[in-house]
C-alpha cells in the first residue's frame, strides 16, 4: 500500500558568507541555532538562518565534538587537550567543567542534563550539569563512533571491537558475540 505525502521543495540557503572549515558535525539547537567546529578559528561559530549570531576561540584548540544542552542553554565541547567547556548560547561565553586528559569522542546528555563523555583513552565519563563527575569507567581501549543512550538511561558505546551497555542493572539473556554488559 503505497502512500503519499504532501511535499514542501526549497531552494538551498547560504546562511554565511564566511568561509567555514568545519570539524567534525555540527549540532542544532532548539532555536534552530546550528553551532560548528571551525579550524580556521580554531573555535566555534553559532549560526541561525539570519547569519553569524557570535565566534568564541576556544582555550587551547578545538578538538572534534559537539553537543547542546536546550534545557540550561548550553554548548559543551571537549577542546583538543582533552578538557571539557560549555559556552552560552547566547553569547559564547566558555566556563571549564571538567579535565578529562583525553581528546573526545562523543558527548551526549540525559533528560537532567548530565554530560556523558567518552574519550580516546577509553574512558566513559558521567559529569552532572554542576561540573561534578558522578561515574567513569575505562573500557580499555579507545572508544570509536558516539555514544547512544535508550529510554531507561543505558548508554551504549563501542570499544575493541565490543559494544558496552553502561548502567545496565536487571538480568539480562543476550546471544551474540562480543557483547559486554556492565
Amino acid at each position: 500500500d503505497l502512500h503519499s505525502f504532501p511535499t514542501r521543495r526549497s531552494s538551498d540557503l547560504e546562511i554565511s558568507d564566511t568561509n567555514i572549515n568545519g570539524v567534525g558535525r555540527p549540532v542544532v539547537d532548539a532555536n534552530n541555532i546550528a553551532y560548528i567546529l571551525d579550524s580556521g578559528l580554531n573555535g566555534i561559530f553559532a549560526i541561525s538562518t539570519e547569519g553569524i549570531l557570535w565566534n568564541v576561540t576556544v582555550t587551547d584548540g578545538i578538538g572534534s565534538t559537539l553537543a547542546v544542552d536546550n534545557e540550561n542553554g548550553f554548548l559543551y565541547a571537549v577542546n583538543a587537550n582533552g578538557t571539557l567547556y560549555k559556552y552560552d548560547t547566547t553569547d559564547g561565553s566558555e566556563s571549564l567543567v571538567y579535565d578529562l586528559e583525553s581528546a573526545g569522542v562523543s558527548i551526549i546528555l540525559d533528560a537532567d542534563s548530565n554530560v556523558y563523555v567518552s574519550t580516546a583513552a577509553g574512558d566513559v565519563v558521567a559529569i552532572s550539569a554542576d561540573g561534578d563527575v558522578l561515574w567513569t569507567i575505562n573500557l580499555g581501549s579507545k572508544v570509536t563512533g558516539q555514544l547512544a543512550m535508550d529510554n531507561n538511561g543505558i548508554i551504549y558505546a563501542v570499544a575493541d571491537k565490543k559494544l558496552y551497555a553502561l548502567g545496565f542493572s536487571a538480568n539480562l539473556n543476550v546471544e551474540g558475540q562480543n557483547v559486554t554488559v556492565f
